[in-house]
């Protein structure tokens, strides 16, 4: 089977030939040729050791992973889901103190929002000033006037040609809570405050946002685009942070019309959500998503692989849950053990993707993350065969240099 049938076989619940091994969070640059250091998010300019394994497991990944490429429609880019000419916004940039601020300024009919994000050399950004901070900043983003953008899909047929079944091709859904809560919009405490201290003001901001989420929907997918839809935001409301009843009407309420639309054009769509998803289980299946990606294990979240296939396992495809913290720390006999366990667990009459908690980012490439991710790669191809099935399976997988 190619890869793209293995990432389908599994969201429909089905056994392929092997367990599919998902790199996580990077992009192999499939169908982009030449892709290049500039493709990979490296430096054309400079290497390092970091950079030189990275390649390592890029280039493997290619070899015997089963990626999911990435793909975005054209569309005018707005936090608000609106191409109102009325909206206007300004960025500027500076270095300080060794990070690289970006401030942002955005006129609304009732006012400005502002938002400044912080970026480390080598880092991840983190928003030290998010737009929506008051209830008055929720006035001005509820002001904002609403036309619909031109969302323009001709690129797709020529990226699937290209990629083939090498890869499934990936791209995000607007939802309700991502597009009212993050990263740029509010952070996952403020957000909270603002559910307990004005939460029908929340609840009219996801209603605007949802009419928005279904009309870009609905614009993308009746250009006849076939892909695995990839939501995120849902951890935002999801138990420790809010109740399990919070979650059901922010985030339940709303993906459920998301999810109907895109199984009605024939695609499919994983929930993204860190953290403890245990009490919110059945409530994610219900939101009729086909996976749910890390469910993490304790400590970094509360669900037993095992328990969640339990539960779960016959209504959704399972897409982890090796944590990055593992990748980083253990030794590569020890993520085999762990790979090992987690096919074991999980397989068992398909609807699982192996998977790794968050993507390969810059801070992670470190020498041991790079073997260790190998490995992971190495140990999921190799010991996740459905041999029952009849398929014929390789002899053995290509040893990671």
């Amino acid at each position: 089977m190619s890869p793209r049938d293995r990432i389908w076989a599994a969201l429909r619940l089905e056994e392929p030939d092997r367990v599919p091994v998902y790199p996580h969070g990077f992009d192999l640059g499939l169908g982009m040729e030449p892709i290049g250091r500039v493709g990979l998010g490296l430096d054309p300019y400079r290497s390092s050791l970091s950079d030189e394994w990275y390649l390592k497991v890029v280039e493997y990944a290619g070899q015997v992973g089963d990626p999911m490429q990435g793909w975005s429609p054209q569309v005018q880019p707005n936090v608000f889901l609106s191409a109102s000419n009325r909206v206007r916004r300004w960025v500027s940039y500076y270095e300080e103190n060794g990070y690289r601020v970006e401030e942002t300024r955005i006129e609304t009919p009732k006012g400005l929002l502002s938002s400044v994000s912080r970026t480390p050399e080598g880092g991840a950004t983190r928003y030290v000033k998010h737009l929506i901070e008051t209830e008055e900043d929720i006035d001005k983003f509820l002001s904002v006037p609403y036309v619909p953008p031109k969302v323009d899909a001709s690129s797709f047929r020529e990226l699937e040609a290209k990629v083939g079944g090498r890869a499934a091709l990936r791209c995000g859904a607007p939802t309700a809570i991502i597009n009212v809560t993050g990263p740029q919009l509010s952070s996952s405490d403020e957000f909270a405050l603002l559910v307990y201290r004005h939460k029908e003001r929340v609840v009219e901001m996801l209603d605007a946002m949802h009419e928005r989420c279904i009309d870009y929907l609905e614009s993308l997918l009746s250009q006849g685009v076939q892909l695995v839809f990839w939501t995120d935001g849902a951890e935002l409301a999801a138990p420790p942070i809010l109740s399990p009843r919070l979650f059901r009407e922010l985030v339940v309420k709303y993906d459920r019309d998301i999810s109907k639309l895109i199984h009605e054009h024939g695609s499919v769509v994983i929930m993204h959500c860190h953290g403890n998803v245990n009490k919110v289980l059945e409530d994610i299946v219900e939101t009729g998503v086909d996976g749910l990606h890390p469910v993490e294990p304790p400590p970094m979240g509360d669900t037993p692989l095992a328990e969640a296939k339990r539960r779960v396992g016959d209504r959704l495809c399972l897409v982890g849950n090796i944590e990055m913290h593992d990748i980083l720390t253990c030794a590569p006999e020890q993520i085999d053990a762990k790979v090992r366990e987690t096919i074991e667990e999980a397989a068992p009459g398909g609807g699982f993707i192996l998977s790794v908690s968050t993507g390969f980012y810059p801070f992670y490439r470190t020498e041991q993350g790079a073997r260790n991710y190998l490995q992971f790669l190495k140990t999921g191809c190799e010991a996740g065969a459905y041999t029952r099935l009849g398929y014929q399976i390789p002899a053995s997988v290509p040893k990671a240099s």
